[in-house]
């Protein structure tokens, strides 16, 4: 809440034959800037803050604030866009003798003067207005009549919290703090936004940046779950073991969280109540996941200072992302073409590879079985050798839904174990056809190739296992 929440003056009365001056049209603009911000509260309690800022990067190495541009609303209701190309930016300031080694974040404000009866008078030091010169301005309707127009511009600068005059409008912008070199950098602290693309300014460290990581985090960690498939099936739980079906679960939340986060939170126009009541959904969700579903306690959204409650419950979600423990990442092959496929191997890879096959519309298991079957899988070093002798490559073999689910993967992935076996060639001897650290290809024909082939690879070996049952042999 600010003071000006609580203003609304008077309107000027007018009447017929009263001598009319500048301050009775001045008088009456506060009066209607005052109605609307009034009617701006009754639609939000936040309809004041930051828009857009960007800084001098290098100048603020220096320890010089100088912004560059800024759009935003002031809490008297007066909307501002400034830049440093039109002149109308803001003078830098110095905080270095402000910025101590040991002491607290310096804040930084914009402000003008207040709205007050004197804001014309230029020999106040209150003046909220400069006078420009006056332009040569035509008339819109008859295109001539050029008449000099004299304009007023919003006297604005920047303070430190120390130096900020009394009474004056202001909206805070940033805060630097010395870091363990002693050169002076951005706090993680948050100015009053408007919308979330206001915090891009911090970059990586910004709100958007955060939710930003968050999705990408979470959308890893649900395709560790149940891969990148996009087919739905029946649950099947006869096939299910217990830890696939505590995956399931907990997937289960995880994309009941991610709608928000991709239509919501990672949109730079998402104001930041909205932001707050989607984050709350978010944490709600995620409560679920671990042995104390207990959610984290929150607070009405806080304008002034955003930040701290929302990396709270960001932390709190990342926790709870800490408690999904999977064996497997997921790794997405690209496409080199219609039916071929390159992904380099984990530096840790074993001679037993697991990939998915991601089915077109209307593909059956029989149908990427016989794609499968007939495809070269080695490196890309030996695929002509590979063609020339139509060799398949690797060992391969297609897992059943048991054997699938008993490895900690879908039950209702398409999954194909591929063994690794030599290959002798005419010159150098024998050769693997797949190596860790290098690149592996699946080569097929285009007619029938997958919608996309995914690697599923074990993060911390286990020992060897052997063969599982009700696997289907494709080549020995």
């Amino acid at each position: 809440m600010t003071d000006m929440d609580d203003f609304l003056p008077d309107a000027v009365l007018w009447s017929e034959g009263m001598l009319l001056s500048p301050q009775h049209f001045q008088q009456h603009d506060i009066h209607t800037q005052a109605l609307v911000h009034q009617r701006l509260l009754g639609v939000s309690a936040h309809c004041w803050g930051v828009r857009c800022l960007e800084i001098d990067k290098v100048r603020l190495a220096r320890g010089e604030i100088c912004v560059t541009k800024f759009a935003g609303i002031m809490p008297d209701g007066l909307p501002l866009v400034v830049s440093d190309q039109d002149g109308r930016a803001p003078g830098a300031i110095d905080v270095n003798a402000q910025c101590t080694q040991a002491g607290k974040p310096v804040r930084v404000h914009l402000a003008l003067p207040p709205r007050t009866g004197a804001l014309a008078v230029p020999s106040t030091s209150m003046r909220r207005y400069e006078g420009l010169p006056g332009m040569e301005t035509l008339d819109e309707v008859t295109g001539f009549g050029d008449v000099a127009v004299e304009r007023g511009r919003a006297r604005v600068g920047l303070f430190t919290a120390d130096q900020l005059p009394t009474g004056y409008p202001a909206v805070p912008l940033l805060e630097v703090e010395r870091d363990a070199q002693g050169g002076i950098v951005l706090s993680s602290y948050h100015p009053p936004m408007l919308c979330l693309g206001a915090s891009d300014f911090l970059g990586e460290q910004g709100l958007l940046g955060r939710f930003v990581a968050l999705r990408e985090a979470m959308w890893d960690k649900l395709r560790e779950l149940v891969g990148t498939a996009q087919d739905d099936a029946p649950e099947a739980f006869a096939v299910m073991g217990a830890e696939t079906r505590a995956h399931l679960a907990m997937a289960r939340s995880l994309s009941a969280c991610l709608p928000l986060l991709d239509a919501v939170l990672v949109d730079p126009r998402c104001t930041p109540p909205q932001a707050w009541r989607a984050l709350a959904q978010v944490a709600g969700q995620m409560s679920a996941i671990g042995s104390n579903p207990r959610p984290p306690v929150m607070e009405p959204y806080a304008h002034a200072d955003c930040f701290k409650p929302f990396q709270a419950v960001i932390d709190f979600v990342q926790r709870k992302l800490a408690l999904i423990h999977t064996d497997w990442e997921s790794l997405s092959f690209a496409r080199v073409r219609d039916g071929v496929f390159a992904r380099r191997l984990p530096d840790d890879t074993q001679d037993v590879v697991y990939i998915e096959l991601r089915p077109r519309d209307g593909q059956t298991i029989r149908d990427l079985q016989g794609w499968i079957e007939q495809a070269h899988i080695a490196g890309e070093d030996l695929q002509p050798t590979l063609r020339e002798r139509r060799h398949p490559g690797a060992g391969r073999r297609l897992l059943s839904a048991r054997d699938a689910g008993a490895l900690g993967l879908r039950s209702d992935a398409i999954v194909c174990e591929l063994r690794n076996q030599r290959v002798e060639l005419a010159q150098h001897g024998d050769a693997d056809c797949f190596r860790a650290g290098r690149s592996i290809l699946v080569h097929g024909e285009a007619a029938g190739a997958p919608a996309a082939v995914i690697l599923h690879h074990r993060k911390q070996p286990r020992p060897a296992q052997q063969t599982a049952r009700g696997a289907v042999p494709l080549h020995a």
